[in-house]
């Protein structure tokens, strides 16, 4: 059963709410490493949804790509930030839902 939008009421992130969980380790490129990898990373954003600053879309990409060091994966990691450099910051931080 859904719940009429009216009936909905919005919850005001806490300014207080602090980061919390533990940060995946680097991910280097081991293909056997990566759904734990993915695992962790997506555990630790959920975990932090709410949080001040960890809200935007960019920012987490941006966080993600702190964790993918190495050499089988840092002309990757290159590649994809210099097409990032492309976009615009407002029009493409969408929040989707």
């Amino acid at each position: 059963m859904l719940v009429p939008i009216a009936y909905l009421v919005p919850i005001l992130a806490n300014p207080n709410v602090c980061i919390m969980g533990s940060l995946p380790r680097i991910f280097d490129g081991d293909r056997q490493q990566v759904d734990v990898f993915i695992n962790k990373l997506l555990t630790y954003v959920h975990i932090n949804i709410g949080v001040p600053r960890f809200e935007s879309p960019i920012r987490k990409i941006a966080m993600a790509f702190t964790y993918i060091k190495g050499d089988k994966v840092d002309q990757w990691v290159e590649r994809i930030v210099e097409w990032w450099d492309t976009l615009d910051l407002v029009i493409h931080n969408v929040y989707y839902t």
